[in-house]
């Protein structure tokens, strides 16, 4: 029986959606221990700082040449193309020269952060009703979220793991031919300009909340890039089973995940988001303590089950407060500025850092200054409560 697209609008996006964080969920949760074990380069706090300024870089580049073109398939089709080229060869040749390794992961995180804003935009701007955008983007976190809980009993060497992954990229290539071609618009859309980015810079207001971003995800660089690679040196004697522990405890985590998007409405409609923000600092700090208090053992990986409260509120709320205080007409600059202060700045120097600290194995040291910073950006947040309740937008046009 075919399908008809037409009536289902959000079922092209959900397959797609699914299989590619499908691919994300075989990758992000593997990258430190294939980093530190199975490549072993030199310094892995230089590659993890050199891939996170290039997945920002990827995005603004693929975004503009979006806005100048409209196009979003053939741009799309590209970086797919280049994620599943960088990503076989490093499964392929396990590079452990620094400077080999760091361009693939480069061009790979170049990729990534250019595909899925792409996709964001396609939805947004071809579909009336975008209310229903978590309800597609929900089957991005399963999509996640599966491949782990499979693999949560199984020991595949990680490098056949991203292979798979590779294969989820292909597939989801495929896929494109269900997705629009271009963008529809009313109106040409808001360019980035070196004086909108002074102005910005030069807001008060704004440079607080970036600042608040910044420190976020610098203490956040820990679950993207450590805390996989410490979990691996907990002894197999404590755990349950044939339990494969970096799979399980990211499965906890996106099934949080999933649990705080499901219900992300009343969330929202109760917290906003400040309140979320706040919520998803409180869940860092948390987790950090928690993994202080239980080094380790069997309940470091359960700790694991609040990423999805520290990672999932601060995503939803930087965009919808992004949204709301930058003018309309510098919306997309303000968005563009905080990804680069978040990824590259922030979530950046601290996977360099603390990727120097895991050589030596000071993960105590690790959680004690992510914990530090979680609990210093609420403070922040705070005065930065009290501080935007009274103007209206970062800068005025």
């Amino acid at each position: 029986m075919s399908i008809n697209l037409k009536r289902q609008p959000l079922l092209p996006f959900q397959i797609w959606y699914f299989i590619y964080f499908g691919a994300l969920g075989l990758i992000v949760p593997r990258v430190s221990p294939f980093v530190y074990q199975d490549l072993g380069v030199p310094q892995p706090g230089l590659l993890f700082l050199c891939s996170q300024i290039a997945m920002p870089i990827g995005a603004l580049l693929s975004g503009y040449l979006s806005d100048l073109t409209l196009k979003t398939r053939r741009i799309i089709l590209a970086l797919l193309i280049s994620a599943i080229a960088s990503l076989s060869g490093l499964t392929i040749f396990l590079p452990s020269a620094q400077t080999s390794a760091t361009i693939l992961f480069s061009l790979l995180m170049a990729a990534m952060g250019g595909i899925l804003p792409l996709v964001n935009i396609s939805y947004l701007q071809t579909r009336s009703n975008h209310s229903q955008y978590g309800h597609a983007r929900v089957f991005g976190t399963l999509g996640f979220m599966l491949p782990n809980l499979f693999l949560a009993f199984m020991d595949i060497p990680r490098p056949v793991l991203l292979s798979w992954a590779a294969v989820f990229f292909g597939a989801s290539l495929l896929l494109l031919a269900v997705l629009p071609s271009e963008r529809k618009i009313e109106k040409k859309p808001d360019e980035v300009h070196p004086e909108q980015i002074g102005r910005l810079l030069s807001s008060p207001l704004f440079i607080l909340f970036m600042f608040v971003i910044f420190l976020y995800n610098f203490s956040f660089a820990p679950a993207e890039f450590i805390v996989s690679n410490y979990v691996t040196q907990i002894p197999e004697s404590i755990l349950p089973g044939s339990m494969e522990p970096v799979a399980f405890s990211w499965f906890l985590g996106t099934f949080t995940e999933v649990l705080f998007f499901a219900a992300s409405p009343w969330f929202i409609k109760r917290m906003g988001p400040m309140g979320l923000m706040m919520l998803s600092l409180v869940a860092g700090a948390a987790r950090y303590g928690l993994l202080l208090a239980f080094p380790a053992g069997f309940a470091a990986i359960l700790v694991q089950s609040l990423h999805g409260l520290q990672f999932g509120p601060m995503y939803l709320a930087s965009v919808l407060h992004v949204q709301q205080k930058a003018h309309p007409q510098r919306l997309g600059t303000a968005q563009a500025m905080v990804m680069v202060v978040g990824k590259a700045a922030g979530n950046g120097m601290g996977a360099w850092l603390f990727g120097i600290m895991a050589m030596t194995q000071m993960y105590a040291a690790i959680f004690e200054i992510s914990l530090a910073l979680s609990v210093f950006a609420m403070v922040v947040l705070a005065w930065y409560i009290r501080r935007q309740s009274v103007q209206q937008y970062f800068v005025k046009i």
